[in-house]
């Protein structure tokens, strides 16, 4: 269920997992010794902090791929959905039976003050 290494996982990924005062507690730690008890939802943990990255605001280069791979799927599906759309507009659906089935039923259920 749970991992043994939680390297490189944001504040927000670790409370996703174990909670934010798990996480809060976490990564006011120094590294290199174990450390704790820590509570979390799921009891008490010692902790061994190996080491602590500053978080950076990456370069449009080291996200354009991922960037321009989820745009053009979002692109894609859209233009799927409006291709659907338009060959759903020149169609009008009718079930068979479906008013012959609606009347039974009419037909079928008591009338006010029949026995």
């Amino acid at each position: 269920m749970f991992q043994d290494y939680y390297g490189d996982r944001t504040p927000d990924q670790v409370a996703n997992v174990f909670g934010t005062k798990f996480a809060a507690a976490l990564f006011q730690l120094k590294p290199g010794s174990w450390q704790g008890p820590i509570e979390s939802g799921f009891g008490w943990h010692l902790v061994w902090v190996e080491s602590q990255t500053a978080g950076h605001v990456p370069a449009f280069e080291e996200v354009e791929p991922e960037v321009k791979s989820e745009w053009m799927a979002q692109q894609r599906t859209e233009s799927k959905r409006h291709v659907f759309e338009a060959m759903k507009a020149r169609y009008e659906v009718i079930l068979p039976n479906a008013t012959a089935k609606h009347d039974a039923a009419a037909s079928a259920a008591p009338t006010e003050g029949a026995l």
